[in-house]
């Protein structure tokens, strides 16, 4: 059965990815069918699907059905994110700290905030600028940002 379907995928390529969605993919997942599920998954990521993307990625990042590998899952968010996904944005900068690079996840990070105000952005950020063993150390700037994330937070629950 795997073999026809990779074969299928082959054949139809973008059609294929039309049939399929990421949701089917999840349900899949759910259900212990794992490989099929990360089949459908690459293939709507090669098809551009950004949610695919994203879900690879977090495959990668935590070695599920494929390889763990948070240099490929950090490619995968910083494309996704660069095209717009929002929550890639916010994972891309998580993996770029795991990876010790925290200049660049500050960076990323601010990316995603000016870019979506993303509230998960934030408390990361506020949560990156607490760790007293990074050279950006700034209690002062945690707080603003943890403040930042609750304002956000907050207007959401209101609305």
């Amino acid at each position: 059965m795997k073999n026809i379907f990779f074969i299928f995928t082959i054949l139809c390529g973008t059609a294929y990815a039309d049939t399929f969605s990421v949701e089917s993919a999840k349900k899949l997942m759910y259900e212990g069918k794992r490989e099929l599920a990360t089949e459908i998954i690459i293939t709507l990521a090669n098809n551009g699907d950004l949610n695919a993307k994203y879900h690879l990625a977090a495959q990668y990042y935590i070695g599920l059905v494929v390889k763990k590998d948070i240099n490929k899952a950090s490619d995968i968010w910083k494309i996704a994110c660069s095209a717009g996904h929002q929550e890639s944005c916010a994972n891309y900068a998580v993996t770029l700290s795991d990876l010790g690079m925290h200049q660049e996840a500050e960076k990323a990070y601010l990316y995603a905030i000016k870019k979506f105000n993303d509230f998960v952005s934030m408390s990361n950020l506020s949560t990156l600028y607490n760790n007293n063993e990074w050279p950006g150390y700034s209690p002062q700037k945690a707080q603003l940002w943890k403040q930042r994330a609750n304002d956000i937070e907050n207007q959401s629950k209101n609305e």
